[in-house]
């Protein structure tokens, strides 16, 4: 999140950051951009996220979703926009690269 404060402080963007679970509480009308990362790793959490991130998007909120690959991403209603080979550490990955995709809503 630091990464993408500076990124639009140096862009002049307003953002609001929220770190907590806001799938069932926040109004996606508020936002005009929904930026998601690494969340679809159990089944029960995305069935909930895709959910609320489906809701968002047929209001006009734009949904960015990034994966490296996280085994319950359902891309059936999602386009791959881009894609970049990310080194990591072995020790924590148990790899030393991971493919990372970004998706949007059909």
């Amino acid at each position: 999140m630091a990464v993408a404060q500076c990124n639009a402080a140096a862009n002049r963007v307003a953002t609001e950051f929220i770190c907590q679970d806001v799938i069932d509480c926040c109004d996606p009308l508020k936002f005009e951009v929904i930026l998601v990362a690494d969340l679809f790793y159990q089944r029960e959490l995305s069935i909930r996220l895709m959910t609320a991130l489906t809701r968002a998007h047929a209001q006009g909120c734009e949904v960015i979703i990034a994966d490296s690959g996280r085994p319950f991403l359902p891309k059936s209603s999602l386009s791959e926009i881009y894609c970049q080979t990310a080194t990591t550490s072995f020790d924590v990955e148990g790899c030393l690269s991971r493919t990372v995709r970004l998706f949007r809503f059909c």
